[in-house]
């Protein structure tokens, strides 16, 4: 090539050059994410379960079942774009309503 630059060389993937090119782009694309407003941090709903169950709930194997089912919804949700559109609170709620509807 024109300019004194050699052929470029294939970049091996296992080696540790390209880990750290690769960590180097995955920071730039989050520097240039969060200036152009994305927000790069959602909080999850998971938190919130154990403590609504608690409140809902008096007998324990039925907490226990409906904990499990509605952290499965969460866990099935993180799937989508829901964590961006409504607050953690709500989606737990929801989660636990439909829960409460497949015991």
């Amino acid at each position: 090539r024109e300019g004194g630059l050699g052929a470029l060389e294939p970049l091996d993937i296992h080696s540790d050059r390209y880990v750290k090119q690769k960590a180097i782009v995955v920071k730039m694309e989050q520097v240039v994410l969060k200036e152009l407003g994305f927000i790069l941090y959602a909080e999850h709903p998971h938190k919130f379960i154990l403590n609504y169950v608690k409140l809902i709930c008096t007998d324990p194997a039925i907490e226990k079942a409906l904990a499990q089912k509605a952290w499965n919804f969460i866990n099935d949700s993180n799937r989508t774009t829901l964590c961006l559109q409504f607050p953690p609170e709500a989606i737990c709620c929801a989660a636990i309503s439909m829960a409460a509807r497949c015991l």
